[in-house]
């Protein structure tokens, strides 16, 4: 009997691993189990695991855990692969990936095969990605963190009224740094403050001043139905 196991997601592959050695001592307590890893794992010695039986038991089990460090190993390891699935014995191996060709191998052979993904990760998301786009008066870095932003968090409105927040908070900054020559002044934390002030040279006094007003009517005309909160603030962003 041959399984293979294989992935990237190596919690699920381990469990895997335990669940079919668990399922034969179960079966059959006293079968011994052999673990060979990279280091322990000597390719010379294949033909004797498949041949070698267990003292109380007719049958072992045999674990290769990742043991196909180079090309030469797995060559040898695919030459008794048959021989493995055709055994009494019951053999596992253990690997983040097949080459395609040992792959086509084991499935000929009609080994008991099974891949364990890691999950696709999301985009990461920042906020402050987004409002230092917006200070930068950079429409690309803009657009594409919104996108990423709705393929992290979804579209959901509340969300959107968080970004919305940010976005007019971003913009109230560079105006009380406008008006200021200190962070006291500004009432702002210094490191705001010089942030914004580095964000003028990008916006003239009404401009940033028609942003404002257009983040404030954004959340209440959609709370109207009169727009969509996503679609707005993707004109929003185009129109900086």
């Amino acid at each position: 009997m041959l399984y293979a196991i294989y992935g990237d997601n190596a919690i699920p592959s381990r469990k895997k691993l335990h669940s079919i050695i668990d399922s034969i001592l179960e079966a059959h307590p006293e079968t011994p189990v052999a673990i060979f890893d990279a280091e322990s794992f000597i390719p010379e010695e294949l033909s004797n695991h498949i041949a070698e039986r267990g003292l109380f038991e007719k049958t072992r089990v045999v674990v290769f855990d990742r043991v196909l460090v180079d090309d030469e190993i797995e060559e040898r390891l695919a030459n008794f692969v048959t021989e493995m699935a055709e055994s009494e014995n019951t053999f596992v191996i253990l690997e983040e990936a097949f080459s395609k060709g040992l792959l086509d191998v084991l499935k000929k052979v009609g080994a008991e095969l099974f891949e364990f993904k890691a999950p696709e990760q999301k985009p990461t998301f920042s906020v402050f990605a987004l409002t230092d786009a917006l200070g930068r008066r950079d429409k690309k870095k803009l657009w594409v963190e919104y996108q990423k932003a709705l393929r992290s968090e979804g579209g959901d409105d509340s969300f959107l009224m968080h970004v919305t927040s940010m976005f007019f908070w971003q913009v109230k900054s560079m105006l009380f740094a406008l008006g200021a020559k200190t962070p006291a002044e500004a009432g702002m934390k210094p490191f705001a403050y010089q942030k914004a002030k580095s964000f003028l040279k990008n916006y003239s006094k009404k401009e940033l001043e028609k942003l404002a007003g257009t983040l404030v009517s954004l959340p209440h005309d959609a709370r109207r139905g009169l727009s969509n909160l996503e679609i707005a603030l993707e004109r929003f962003i185009l129109s900086v």
